[in-house]
């Protein structure tokens, strides 16, 4: 049988934990236990085994409750205080009648580490001896108490006697003669400022905590929130959607009336009440976590604040607010999302968009915010603009777009009566019966959307067949009309209803533009028959096919000619390529092109000098003919090469830029190809890409790199390695450009090839004929016995201008060069390596 073990087995190292014969039996088959000698599990249970620490590691609640225990004994008489009354935190025991009721607390360190402190609760400073209790427990607390010698590294004055000896200095300095009474006076100013500031200056906290104060506590404003904007044409003109995590932490005031207790009683059984006042102005939390009471009967004259619900009143701005349509005061209406929500059209008169803006929403609280928010700030007071008496919410964008795409179409009675699904929350007229709702008006046929529309007695104006180009003034002046014939609140109604409807059309419909849409070349040629450069013909050439031909007319508006003339020059031409007029292209780039073309041309008649220069006159459709071509690649490289912050001071940096632009180009499903982080046009028509390239396959460098992936000789990560390792002094080249002389363009060139010969390098092997290396037995010293002979081309060697002198000084200074950075064994072999001349071998 096994023995017990009597002493625990110390464990020193983590291998002791796993599998352990001391411990117990190991998984092994057949082995023992060390410790007891057992042979089978069933006797043997296994072994205590210990770790000793360094150090006592202490309960959590060991310095909170040892703080308890001191603070109940007198730590004078080392024996439980005795004292009367109710517990506090600092106590004092009646058998010390001399000592100050002491505190023993709770410290927590920087490092969060937590100790305790000793206090007492004084004014003034102690007795000197006030201490002298703590010397029986091994502190020396002789002398003042509230003096003491500090150790060196309590020593905190030191900068002040930094600026005092600095000062000194200073006033030395300046008191080189006679100082006057001014000196003096700055001089002991300088040193009495540091002293003051030093005891009269509060802690760090304090002055950091009286910066928050100033800085933003005293700017901050309650009952308000700031959040980024989201637009949601499905909801009012005059509502905006508060998210519901911060409804909930706004509230509303209201006083319990005879009228609102019933609604208000039913709140606050559903929890909707954040606090109540009673009629003795004692307030009470009704919160779910912290709430005092949770029956509560309400009674006239008591308030209540209630959480943010649908339909309460609310302004918002967008900061800064500029002028009195800044500020506008909005319906709420709760919703889900972590956004505010607005209207579109309210857009204009705040100023903002969609692209990160950021609003404020106030939460007005008593009744007379309330009613001043409602009868200066709602919508209805701001439809007309105080500036020009125009409608501030004009249909535009999106449901523009909308209008003028259903004015040429029809529906089906289903997707008709979809649309009208919006139209029964509009006020039917008085004299409509029931068989002529907008459900069951809709013939089994066609149905235009001006029908649509005209099932509302505010639209019956609007003409069966409208004009796309003016079906938006149309629409607005329908809404100025019933704005001052039947008040801002039905106009409101007649934008929240027709909102809805214009978007579901439009999400139905779709929009989209392909490249037909900006082949304008026909109208371009008849108009450039004449002149080329006819401004006026051309353009309107292009507004006819813009007009009649192009899809493009319903995203701008045919008044404005600013918008036309953009869209011209997207469909007329591509724009400048080459100015020499520029920074970025030298005159001689400009007067080559132009030579080129010159004398490709052929025909001087036919030959348009505008076009050598500056304009590339093909559309996006048709793409660009061979000259153009060249004209467009060199200013993308020019681009690519001054956009660099580097410049040209690493090999192959265009290269590596261009390389980059068509890394990731992909085929789109209309055709094109793009590059994928940018989605910009490398190509527009890919018709004669291979049948197996589908669209959204990869064309570009990627996409070689798949494909040639399996067939490398050499892996792929260390191709990367290679090419992300830095380059050295060798694989850096220099460009050097010259200046014009003065000889008339005559001698240039020649000049500049004197300079590239002078700088070219020229290697030994060009000019070498043989290389051989000899066993010299004459030699007295092993290294001096290999002799190496190089015979060199005198013919060459004359055509290249190099001398015997210059080839030796070249070799020499390379030796000298590899002495010192090569290793010490090598170095002897260098230091006994001579060269020698031999004008014998230069014969060849």
């Amino acid at each position: 049988m096994a023995q017990p073990v009597e002493n625990p087995i110390l464990i020193t190292h983590c291998s002791q934990l796993h599998n352990n014969p001391s411990l117990g039996l190991p998984l092994q088959v057949g082995s023992s236990c060390e410790s007891c000698g057992a042979t089978q599990l069933d006797n043997c249970e296994g072994h205590l085994g210990f770790i000793k620490l360094p150090e006592p590691i202490y309960h959590p609640n060991h310095i909170t409750e040892l703080g308890k225990i001191l603070n109940l004994i007198c730590l004078r008489l080392k024996k439980p205080k005795k004292g009367a009354g109710k517990e506090s935190r600092f106590t004092s025991c009646s058998y010390c009648q001399d000592l100050p009721p002491l505190c023993v607390s709770q410290v927590k360190k920087s490092n969060g580490a937590r100790s305790l402190e000793l206090k007492a609760p004084l004014k003034q400073e102690v007795a000197d001896g006030f201490w002298s209790f703590l010397d029986q427990f091994g502190f020396h607390t002789s002398g003042t108490s509230h003096r003491r010698p500090l150790h060196p590294k309590e020593d905190t004055p030191k900068g002040l006697l930094r600026k005092v000896l600095r000062t000194i200095e200073q006033i030395k300095s300046l008191n080189i003669s006679h100082p006057n009474f001014e000196a003096r006076e700055l001089g002991a100013d300088d040193l009495q400022v540091p002293q003051h500031v030093t005891f009269t200056r509060q802690p760090a906290p304090k002055q950091w905590h009286k910066k928050m104060k100033a800085l933003f506590l005293s700017k901050s404003s309650s009952y308000s929130c700031r959040a980024v904007i989201t637009g949601d044409p499905y909801i009012g003109l005059d509502v905006v959607g508060v998210p519901d995590e911060v409804a909930r932490r706004m509230s509303v005031q209201e006083c319990v009336t005879n009228y609102n207790i019933a609604r208000l009683q039913d709140m606050m059984e559903k929890g909707l009440c954040l606090t109540y006042t009673n009629l003795n102005t004692n307030t009470y939390d009704l919160d779910g976590k912290k709430g005092d009471k949770k029956c509560i009967m309400l009674r006239v004259g008591e308030t209540v604040d209630r959480r943010v619900l649908d339909g309460d009143l609310v302004f918002i701005n967008r900061p800064p607010s500029t002028d009195m349509h800044s500020v506008q005061a909005l319906y709420v209406h709760v919703h889900d999302d972590h956004t505010i929500k607005i209207n579109p059209l309210i857009c204009g008169p705040l100023g903002a968009d969609f692209y990160g803006d950021c609003v404020h929403i106030f939460f007005p609280r008593s009744v007379t915010a309330r009613a001043e928010a409602a009868e200066l700030f709602t919508v209805e007071k701001q439809l007309l603009n105080s500036h020009n008496a125009k409608l501030n919410f004009q249909i535009k964008n999106d449901y523009l777009l909308a209008l003028k795409i259903m004015c040429d179409r029809s529906y089906s009675r289903e997707k008709a009566s979809q649309i009208a699904m919006f139209l029964p929350g509009m006020i039917l007229p008085s004299d409509w019966t029931i068989p002529q709702s907008p459900s069951v008006m809709i013939p089994p046929g066609d149905w235009t959307i001006p029908q649509i529309l005209q099932t509302t007695d505010a639209l019956r104006t609007l003409p069966s067949h409208p004009n796309k180009q003016s079906v938006g003034a149309s629409v607005t002046a329908i809404i100025s009309s019933t704005l001052s014939e039947k008040g801002p609140r039905e106009a409101i109604k007649l934008i929240n209803l027709m909102q809805p409807l214009l978007m579901e059309s439009l999400l139905m419909d779709g929009f989209s533009i392909s490249l037909k849409d900006f082949d304008g070349r026909s109208a371009m040629q008849k108009a450039n028959q004449s002149s080329s450069l006819e401004i006026d013909k051309f353009s309107k050439s292009t507004v006819d096919f813009i007009a009649n031909s192009s899809d493009l007319c319903l995203l701008v508006d045919p008044k404005k000619d600013s918008a036309l003339k953009k869209l011209i020059e997207q469909i007329g031409f591509l724009g400048r390529q080459l100015q020499s007029t520029g920074r970025l292209y030298s005159s001689n780039l400009v007067e080559d092109c132009y030579n080129f073309l010159k004398r490709c041309s052929g025909n001087t008649n036919c030959y348009d000098p505008s076009k050598g220069h500056d304009f590339v006159t093909s559309s996006f459709h048709n793409g660009l003919n061979p000259y153009e071509e060249l004209l467009h690649s060199i200013s993308v490289r020019e681009k690519i090469e001054r956009s660099s912050s580097k410049g040209l001071a690493e090999s192959g940096n265009l290269f590596k830029n261009m390389m980059a632009m068509l890394r990731d180009v992909t085929v789109c499903y209309d055709g094109t190809m793009r590059t994928s982080c940018s989605n910009s046009i490398v190509q527009f028509d890919s018709t004669n890409v291979s049948s197996s390239v589908t669209p959204g396959d990869a064309v570009g460098i990627l996409g070689l790199n798949e494909g040639e992936v399996l067939s490398r000789s050499v892996p792929f990560q260390e191709v990367l390695t290679d090419a992300c390792s830095k380059t050295g002094t060798i694989d850096q080249k220099a460009i050097l450009y010259l200046n014009k002389c003065f000889c008339g363009l005559k001698f240039c060139m020649e000049r500049a090839l004197r300079v590239k010969s002078c700088l070219k390098r020229i290697k030994l092997e060009y000019c070498a004929t043989e290389v051989s290396i000899k066993y010299q037995q004459e030699a007295t010293q092993a290294a001096h016995c290999l002799v190496g002979h190089i015979h060199l081309d005198k013919e060459q060697l004359n055509q290249m201008e190099i001398t015997m002198e210059n080839i030796l000084q070249t070799c020499q200074k390379v030796i000298n060069k590899h002495v010192t950075k090569i290793l010490s064994n090598a170095q002897l072999l260098f230091r006994t390596t001579n060269i020698e001349l031999s004008v014998h071998l230069l014969a060849k």
